[in-house]
């Protein structure tokens, strides 16, 4: 015997978006700036090409940043945002993209 409850739970679990929603916590303009205001000393100093950092800018490939300092432009970006970013996230954020994708959608992100 099922309630009424039962069978709606079961038919909600079938029942999935044909879509996903994004909800921003910071509107993405606004961190794309900050993202690229926070970056731009880093290859500034760090880099042997001084590029200006662009929204699509690769850390690595087009910044020419050193692995090694991955970890502080991290924490910069989590001081600028008051977020923390999880280690096993650190890998992911590889990109002015990847942050701007990171903090846009951390609910923790200050604005």
């Amino acid at each position: 015997f099922f309630s009424r409850i039962t069978m709606y739970r079961a038919a909600a679990k079938q029942i999935k978006p044909p879509f996903q929603i994004h909800c921003y916590a910071v509107a993405k303009g606004a961190v794309e700036a900050r993202v690229i205001q926070t970056i731009q000393p880093f290859v500034d100093v760090l880099s042997p090409t001084r590029q200006v950092v662009q929204p699509n800018s690769h850390f690595y490939i087009d910044l020419k940043l050193p692995q090694l300092h991955h970890k502080e432009v991290i924490c910069a970006l989590e001081g600028e945002f008051v977020a923390h970013v999880p280690d096993s996230q650190h890998k992911n954020i590889v990109s002015v993209a990847d942050a701007v994708e990171y903090f846009a959608s951390n609910p923790q992100t200050k604005a």
